[in-house]
């Protein structure tokens, strides 16, 4: 059976997905990230976004092993090119220039 913890961390995935789709900035920091990013899978940008916050609310939670884990179980291009930028520019930088926006 499913961890309930990862079940947990996938829920908040998809929370933070609709949190940032009720949001005008999140369009203005999709195209600001696709210029800056170029030919990357369609769904690298948004997530470049979602996992900026997840892993911003895992280690205000000390939850670090949780990151790692999550990070490890990333499949599919979107996820795993999403998760490098994240680590490359740093989710608070990334969420600063969200803000911005």
């Amino acid at each position: 059976s499913r961890d309930p913890i990862r079940t947990v961390d996938s829920l908040v995935h998809e929370l933070i997905h609709n949190a940032l789709g009720e949001h005008d900035k999140t369009n203005n920091a999709i195209e600001k990230l696709q210029k800056e990013h170029q030919n990357l899978h369609q769904g690298t940008y948004i997530h470049i976004l979602v996992h900026s916050i997840h892993e911003l609310l895992f280690l205000q939670n000390n939850q670090t092993e949780r990151l790692e884990k999550d990070k490890a179980a990333a499949r599919g291009e979107a996820y795993t090119q999403s998760w490098k930028i994240v680590q490359e520019k740093g989710a608070k930088n990334i969420l600063q220039d969200y803000l911005e926006n």
